[in-house]
């Protein structure tokens, strides 16, 4: 069975499926869906000469909702029982002469356009994407993301300035933060000992944030700091400089960032070699709220670089 027909199966299992207990129908989980175990791949059905193997199966599951893939075991024998439908329904097709139609004659050229479209822009991405212009994306993000001081702080938030001021006299005393932000604190981090974790400048409300990163790990506020939130006393615990991510760590985004600029750089080209109109306005010489349909029933546009 061809990959199409296979993707064709699961859209019409779907539909099958989600009438009402038709995935119920199938109550019996098997004791393997795959068979006795003997064959990591078995034939699963023969229909008219025609093998149907386990993974044809599998892989016409993976195009359903997840609802339905979590219950596999359960659907197997309908969603079988589907893709013999849908091999007799393409045997009997082929053997009319349906190809000789012209509404087949229009959908193939259609498919005809967009393969060629998705292989022709594949094969130019691929040759675009280089080690250079990979690197050239890294260089640019290095820029664009230096090295950042980050803190590591704890806080007692309270409504109360006075309370506020309290504290920060028991610290001075040697008073344990921890143990003060569990009793009094106010915030979802007073059960944490009032830890804030690591943090870089602007990631936290002013004058928090200016007033945490004017100490030294180790120190205490002199005074509460005022926010939208209340009152902080606030200590920073740790410091560290935070680098930037490595080639290795950043090579998928790099790499879906430069086809991006390859689809780009190809359209620009296209069209600068083009002769383009277009005619927006006149939309409105139409009606305005058009029958879209319900949604895409596949064969739908996608934009260039866009999977």
């Amino acid at each position: 069975m061809s990959p199409l027909r296979t993707r064709l199966t699961a859209l019409a299992c779907a539909a099958a499926l989600a009438l009402p207990g038709m995935a119920a129908a199938q109550d019996s989980d098997n004791d393997s869906a795959a068979g006795d175990g003997q064959d990591a791949n078995p034939v699963v059905a023969i229909v008219n000469g025609e093998e149907i193997h386990y993974d044809q199966v599998v892989e016409s599951a993976k195009q359903l909702p997840p609802q339905y893939q979590q219950q596999f075991a359960r659907i197997f024998p309908a969603l079988l029982d589907r893709m013999v439908d849908m091999e007799l329904l393409g045997a009997a097709a082929l053997d009319s002469d349906v190809e000789q139609t012209e509404a087949f004659q229009e959908r193939m050229a259609d498919v005809r356009e967009q393969v060629a479209r998705e292989v022709w822009l594949n094969q130019k991405i691929d040759a675009y994407i280089t080690e250079e212009r990979l690197q050239a994306a890294y260089e640019e993000y290095k820029q664009n993301n230096p090295p950042q001081q980050q803190i590591k702080a704890s806080h007692i938030l309270v409504e109360d300035k006075a309370l506020a001021e309290k504290l920060i006299k028991q610290l001075d005393e040697g008073a344990d933060f921890a143990e003060l932000a569990a009793e009094h604190s106010t915030g979802p981090s007073g059960k944490q000992g009032g830890d804030l974790g690591f943090f870089g400048k602007g990631e936290m409300v002013e004058p928090f944030s200016e007033a945490a990163f004017a100490l030294d790990s180790g120190e205490v506020v002199d005074a509460p700091v005022k926010t939208q939130f209340g009152w902080h006393v606030i200590k920073v615990t740790d410091k560290r400089t935070k680098d930037p991510k490595s080639f290795e760590e950043m090579q998928d985004q790099l790499r879906q960032q430069v086809r991006q600029q390859a689809v780009q750089s190809l359209l620009s080209d296209l069209r600068e070699d083009a002769e383009v109109e277009t005619f927006p306005e006149r939309r409105k010489q139409v009606e305005d709220k058009p029958e879209l349909g319900g949604g895409a029933q596949g064969g739908g546009a996608v934009m260039p670089g866009a999977q």
